[in-house]
């Protein structure tokens, strides 16, 4: 968890808003490796999501996770909130 953390850690922070800590462990490093569709939302991306409790700042955890726009994981408060 130690990207997700440092994201909203930083985030959380105020050293930069949570799109730009978001691109720094997602868009980076799919860019750094060729993957240029993944690591953002945008059209003809693959839509790669993770869903985030972060209700506890110090261990945020994914709740749940989509692959190519389609549901992946979820654990049963995940499944939830992928429903809502």
């Amino acid at each position: 968890p130690a990207m997700l953390q440092a994201a909203l850690r930083l985030a959380s922070s105020g050293v930069l808003g949570f799109g730009a800590c978001w691109d720094l462990v997602s868009a980076a490093p799919a860019r750094a490796v060729g993957l240029a569709d993944r690591g953002r939302l945008a059209t003809g991306a693959r839509a790669d999501i993770i869903v985030v409790d972060d209700s506890d700042p110090a261990l945020p955890r994914v709740v749940a996770s989509f692959v190519a726009g389609r549901l992946a994981f979820a654990d049963p408060e995940g499944a939830q909130l992928a429903a809502a």
